[in-house]
């Protein structure tokens, strides 16, 4: 009785047999197709992820021409790898070094500010050996102010003058 083997080389894994062979050698014994299959382990290369961050002027969830990177936001995140990170001059940001897995990604609102994209919040990604998930870009529209002063226009000219007060408790509608 023969036992028939093999010895793996580091980086592979033996694919045929699960296991070995075993035969018994009689007088005039011929064995065939006793083959030996292997897989070669690849060699893992870390995911990335990218995207801007951008002022969205007109609110349209679309990066327009003209509508620049925003600067020193702060950008999260979850999943195997916890991080944060800010965006440069550009707007831009990356998490590198990504082990496999599902990472979410999202941002740190600023005051007076709106996420227009994306639209749930946040980027779920699958990162997969040398995944390079690029594009996950986050939109802002900057809220506006009107403010103004409620007069008492004595003279109807139009004008607040010097001697003109104002006005409480007076409705005003946007």
């Amino acid at each position: 009785n023969y036992t028939i083997g093999e010895v793996l080389q580091e980086g592979w894994i033996q694919t045929k047999p699960l296991g070995n062979y075993t035969v018994t050698m009689k007088s005039r014994s011929i064995f065939s197709r006793k083959d030996f299959g292997n897989f070669k382990i690849p060699i893992f290369v870390p995911g990335q992820i990218h995207g801007i961050k951008f002022n969205d002027i007109n609110g349209n969830g679309i990066r327009d021409d003209g509508e620049n990177g925003l600067d020193g936001w702060n950008i999260t995140l979850y999943g195997p790898i916890n991080a944060s990170t800010s965006t440069n001059s550009l707007g831009e940001y990356w998490f590198v070094n990504l082990t496999n897995g599902t990472y979410v990604v999202s941002e740190i609102l600023q005051q007076g500010w709106i996420q227009t994209i994306p639209k749930n919040g946040t980027f779920t990604i699958n990162v997969i050996n040398a995944t390079n998930s690029t594009g996950n870009d986050f939109g802002n529209f900057k809220l506006g102010r009107v403010s103004g002063f409620k007069f008492n226009d004595t003279n109807k000219n139009g004008l607040w003058d010097v001697n003109e007060t104002t006005l409480s408790v007076w409705n005003i509608t946007l």
